[in-house]
């Protein structure tokens, strides 16, 4: 019986887990990410409990950038397969968004 109730635990941090995963790569905010885990999921947790998550599962709104080698094969990828000119700004937002890389502007 604790078993069961341990391994239910288990997957069920694994699923919260991998639902602020989910949203912190989709920029949401802070606030967002506890709204939607409340009303969406019926989880509900402190901001202190989700910054202290975040720190646990590595997971930084600063840093980690993409080295420069890959941001330049993505804009070079991009270049060669869309007709369309992109400005830096689209440029960044599009990679970032398709290539899920964290680029500095």
């Amino acid at each position: 019986m604790t078993e069961s109730i341990e391994i239910e635990k288990m997957t069920s941090n694994s699923r919260v887990d991998d639902l602020i995963k989910e949203y912190f790569k989709s920029e949401r905010t802070y606030m967002l990410i506890l709204q939607r885990l409340k009303e969406v999921h019926g989880v509900k947790r402190s901001l202190i409990w989700l910054k202290l998550r975040l720190k646990y599962l590595g997971l930084k709104r600063r840093g980690g950038y993409a080295s420069d080698d890959t941001v330049r094969s993505a804009i070079a990828r991009e270049l060669r397969s869309s007709p369309q000119l992109f400005g830096y700004r689209a440029m960044w937002r599009h990679i970032s968004i398709k290539y899920k890389l964290h680029v500095k502007r």
